[in-house]
């Protein structure tokens, strides 16, 4: 008995279509011209039939990308089109713009030194939701593997399975984005450190794009260790806004 509800009624769930080929169509003769019998025109039908994937394959891949993000289902709602920025300070419409440009250049960019996008300083200015919103449409529209890490959340789902470590950072190295969210916040610990120094070198060394939101500044990140500061500064030195001033104004949430 034939299934009654489908995902897809196009391809009935098989993910792949079969048509028929128009260029042998067109050169067939008229059916009063046609030699063929009922049987050898039934035969060509199916010989010139080809296989194609369904339109629903794309679909089914952008929900395994967005399910492997680790993306929360409230930052999956997060886009460009829901961030506002009328009535709110000059340094959140900046930050706007370069995550905009960044996403129209990201093709070009990709695979150079200078790949990333880093939003420093003012807590609650809208960084997490505008570098959500880039992941939200490199998984959607170009169907990229990104990978979703925030801060402390994820160091303690590390810390929660020693033994899927490696497995887990091998996933943060090679995603084509990933995006590390509230970078150091809290106390920071020196394993803390050594792992993400070790995310952080492997993707500088292999020109892997970082998405960066973070509570400190550039001279902050310095200070806390020389070499891992100047890599994200050079990687994320074109696309990059640093959010200081007052917290009224600065503050996308307080602001609305």
């Amino acid at each position: 008995m034939e299934k009654e509800n489908y995902r897809c009624n196009k391809c009935k769930d098989i993910q792949t279509l079969l048509v028929f080929n128009a260029v042998y169509e067109a050169e067939r003769p008229e059916p009063e011209d046609d030699p063929l019998s009922e049987m050898d025109r039934f035969s060509l039908d199916r010989a010139n039939e080809v296989a194609v994937q369904c339109s629903c394959v794309e679909e089914r891949k952008r929900e395994r990308l967005m399910n492997n993000s680790r993306i929360t289902p409230e930052f999956q709602n997060k886009s460009f089109a829901n961030f506002n920025t009328e009535g709110k300070h000059s340094l959140i419409k900046d930050m706007k713009d370069i995550a905009l440009a960044y996403y129209k250049n990201f093709d070009a960019i990709r695979d150079t030194r200078k790949n990333s996008i880093a939003f420093y300083g003012q807590p609650g200015s809208g960084k997490t939701h505008l570098l959500s919103a880039l992941c939200n449409s490199f998984i959607k529209k170009k169907l990229l593997k990104v990978v979703y890490f925030p801060y402390i959340e994820g160091f303690n789902d590390l810390k929660d399975n020693l033994k899927a470590l490696n497995a887990k950072l091998e996933k943060m190295n090679t995603a084509d984005v990933l995006f590390i969210d509230d970078l150091f916040k809290g106390n920071l610990t020196d394993w803390e450190f050594k792992q993400i120094m070790a995310v952080v070198n492997y993707r500088y060394l292999n020109n892997l794009p970082l998405l960066i939101s973070t509570e400190h500044d550039v001279d902050s990140l310095c200070a806390i260790d020389e070499a891992f500061g100047s890599r994200i500064y050079e990687m994320t030195k074109d696309y990059a806004v640093t959010v200081k001033g007052d917290k009224w104004e600065l503050n996308y949430r307080l602001s609305d």
